[in-house]
């Protein structure tokens, strides 16, 4: 079973929210190789509801709270990759939020990777003025840019680290974060990569 894939890792697949999801609903782009914004809310929606199992006072928001904004744009990375994404168009549905709660947070300004592309990308941080929330650390991929409006929504703090695809357990951020909670999104296919991180930590009681 894939949740029994290490002792530490308690794993949340999206997967059968999205299948079910897809039922009524584009949950992901039809010109490129990640979901859309919509795939990206119901999967949010599902994070949080796992989480409320430690964290009773969270409640994801619903649809209805946004704002659904439908644009057209040529096609996108796949589309460019066969050499029509000229020729192709990709329809995008933006939520925006009636009431974004969430705000651009402290910058950390940890070490950036050697040849990470994306320097501005590896730190992102937000906030709420709601200090009595826990506190979250996020190691994401290029699959969170969608949700770096929703998660923060249920956090006082929320530092996204975007590690070059290592996946790391950033043990030395979270000892100066000290976050509640801790969570990776990573993308099925680099799964053999986060179990590696898993088996080359030492056990230094940070996890």
């Amino acid at each position: 079973s894939p949740m029994d894939l290490h002792p530490k890792l308690n794993l949340i697949s999206l997967a059968p929210a999205l299948i079910k999801e897809k039922q009524d609903h584009r949950v992901f782009y039809k010109t490129d190789d990640h979901w859309n914004p919509l795939g990206a809310f119901f999967g949010y929606r599902e994070i949080i509801n796992v989480l409320r199992k430690d964290f009773p006072e969270m409640s994801a928001a619903q649809l209805n709270e946004f704002d659904l904004d439908t644009i057209t744009q040529p096609g996108m990375r796949l589309a460019r990759l066969l050499g029509i994404g000229k020729i192709t168009t990709e329809s995008i549905v933006n939520l925006q939020s009636r009431s974004d709660i969430v705000k651009d947070g402290k910058k950390r300004e940890y070490p950036i990777p050697d040849g990470f592309k994306y320097e501005n990308e590896y730190e992102r941080a937000y906030a709420t003025d709601s200090t009595h929330w826990p506190k979250a650390m996020i190691v994401r991929d290029s699959y969170t840019n969608n949700l770096l409006k929703l998660l923060p929504r249920h956090f006082s703090e929320t530092l996204f680290i975007w590690d070059d695809w290592e996946y790391d357990l950033n043990r030395e951020i979270v000892k100066k974060e000290k976050p509640d909670v801790v969570i990776t999104i990573i993308i099925e296919r680099h799964l053999g990569m986060l179990l590696e991180q898993l088996e080359s930590g030492q056990d230094d009681n940070v996890f």
